[in-house]
């Protein structure tokens, strides 16, 4: 008996395991209303969050461009400096490595400048969103842009050393800032 008590068990699991799960009753409401207005369900959107990352998407990809710009300048210098040392160790121009230096450098170059293209083509992308939001909630802005400002002025404090690239972001950010809630602007007196 206990076999057949463990074998029905087995069973019921099985085909509770088979179950899809079932959908919450507040799940079930939003499906309906979507199947009335005769649209599929549109997804929760945590718009406070998709501010605070793209705000912080679009400073670490200014950070890439200017990175990556310094990277081009590098591979020129890079490519001048090693095929001068090569030329001037083996006392004339060797044709097969100059072919062979360029190769390298111009894939090199390639890359970083397709790199550059895609990074600079996504915060094309991003300023456009953050644009758009702006707009349209500007509320989430506003607490995006300050929880931002706070990180950063802490992370400024904590390091206790002058830094022109962090205090120019603040910059940046408070004005972003004044210009959606004029009332953030201290007053002047």
């Amino acid at each position: 008996m206990n076999e057949r008590v463990s074998e029905a068990m087995r069973k019921k699991i099985r085909a509770h395991l088979r179950r899809r799960p079932q959908p919450t009753k507040i799940a079930r409401v939003r499906a309906s209303t979507a199947r009335a207005a005769g649209s599929a369900a549109a997804p929760a959107v945590d718009t406070t969050g998709e501010v605070r990352n793209a705000i912080r998407a679009r400073q670490l990809a200014q950070q890439a461009v200017h990175d990556i710009r310094l990277a081009l300048a590098e591979v020129d210098r890079s490519a001048a400096r090693q095929w001068a040392a090569t030329v001037a160790t083996g006392g004339a121009v060797d044709r097969s490595t100059a072919l062979s230096a360029v190769d390298s450098w111009t894939r090199r170059k390639d890359q970083l400048t397709k790199q550059l293209s895609a990074v600079e083509a996504l915060l094309h992308l991003v300023k456009h969103r953050i644009t758009e939001l702006k707009k349209t909630r500007g509320s989430d802005v506003v607490v995006a842009l300050r929880a931002e400002i706070a990180r950063l002025s802490a992370e400024h404090k904590r390091e206790g050393k002058e830094e022109g690239a962090t205090e120019a972001l603040l910059k940046q950010l408070w004005e972003e800032l004044y210009e959606i809630d004029p009332s953030a602007r201290p007053d002047k007196a």
